[in-house]
């Protein structure tokens, strides 16, 4: 089952590495460069919409042979993560980041991915208070968050909740159409959202 749409929403964290440089956040032990590897065959992954579970290869080899910070440690099992999710290969993907929590606790990302995985499988309030950690955990990329939960709370029957993430996501995206796409759906099988905002408040 392939659900790229919402795959596409998946944060990568890039690795920071330096090559011979003293004071890096990684030291590359043997086959240099192997976690921007993971992280380059991550972005790929998510731009192809595709992955192979051999694309993680680089990424293993960084785990166990590159002495690398806990930030990249963490990172590095993130975009492993990725590649496992677009592969379809959810509870590998998982494991990875509870893993990558582990290191860092407060890794939003993580728990954005993690609700992906819990959305592409129908489990749509695993999803949310996924997203809803997310959010209280990661400072950037919150339009991405809200537009997921969003869809999360309306293809879990709650469309008002629905509207209030999609109001958000537009409010900090004005221009997106994608947000505004999901917007206007949501109006069209709920008119009675639109009736709601246009009422006169209450003297």
């Amino acid at each position: 089952m392939r659900n790229s749409i919402y795959l596409f929403f998946i944060f990568l964290i890039q690795v920071s590495v330096a090559y011979g440089q003293s004071g890096g956040s990684v030291m590359v032990i043997g086959g240099q460069g192997a976690a921007v590897d993971c992280y380059r065959n991550a972005t790929m992954a998510v731009q192809l919409k595709s992955a192979d579970v051999r694309d993680t290869e680089r990424c293993t080899y960084a785990l166990d042979n590159v002495a690398l910070s806990l930030r990249d440690k963490a990172a590095t099992h993130i975009n492993r993560g990725v590649i496992l999710s677009t592969a379809e290969q959810y509870n590998e993907a998982l494991n990875d980041y509870d893993t990558a929590l582990s290191i860092m606790p407060n890794l939003g990302v993580a728990h954005l991915n993690r609700g992906n995985i819990l959305f592409i499988t129908r489990e749509f309030d695993g999803a949310i208070e996924q997203y809803s950690l997310a959010l209280e955990k990661e400072s950037q990329g919150g339009h991405i968050v809200y537009l997921n939960r969003g869809m999360a709370y309306e293809n879990s029957g709650r469309p008002t909740q629905a509207h209030a993430d999609y109001t958000t996501t537009l409010e900090l995206r004005p221009e997106w159409s994608l947000a505004t796409e999901k917007m206007d759906r949501l109006l069209r099988r709920n008119p009675q959202l639109t009736q709601a905002d246009s009422a006169d408040p209450a003297d």
